[in-house]
């Protein structure tokens, strides 16, 4: 099951004002079961399902912070996602989180992500935005380009 999950809370992160968003997550019938616990178990969770475009970029822009909670990814597009829709990422320094949020002033990368989620609240949301376009497909032809070797 795959999700996003970030806490709306008007910046101030108690157990009384807590709100969390997930969406995103694929639900086949196998692991359906396993949701409705989830659910159950975390009722002050939302739980929307898949979201694309413009409705994906609208959650992306509601939210204070986006964690990213996985030490195994590899890469972490939706990183890049949350970032280019000026949302601050908080996330396990490991590989990955290290690759997208290096030099990044709009993440926190803390062993404690409840840390990195206070520290990430004061974030820049332009910052945000200005990092990701470090990714964007005119700046990554660029770096390639220059790895070419004329024969």
């Amino acid at each position: 099951m795959e999700g996003r999950l970030w806490h709306t809370s008007g910046g101030n992160i108690t157990e009384d004002e807590d709100r969390a968003l997930m969406f995103g997550y694929y639900t086949p019938d196998f692991i359906r079961p396993q949701l409705e616990k989830l659910k159950s178990k975390y009722p002050d969770v939302t739980f929307t399902g898949p979201k694309f475009g413009e409705e994906l970029a609208a959650h992306y822009r509601s939210g204070d912070v986006f964690v990213f909670p996985s030490k195994t990814d590899t890469f972490g597009l939706v990183m890049l996602e949350a970032t280019a829709c000026g949302l601050p990422v908080d996330a396990y320094p490991v590989t990955g989180p290290l690759d997208v949020l290096a030099d990044c002033t709009a993440g926190e990368m803390n062993e404690d992500l409840a840390k990195a989620v206070k520290q990430a609240l004061t974030a820049d949301s332009q910052a945000a935005r200005d990092h990701a376009l470090k990714f964007s497909w005119e700046a990554c032809t660029k770096i390639f380009l220059s790895n070419l070797t004329p024969l």
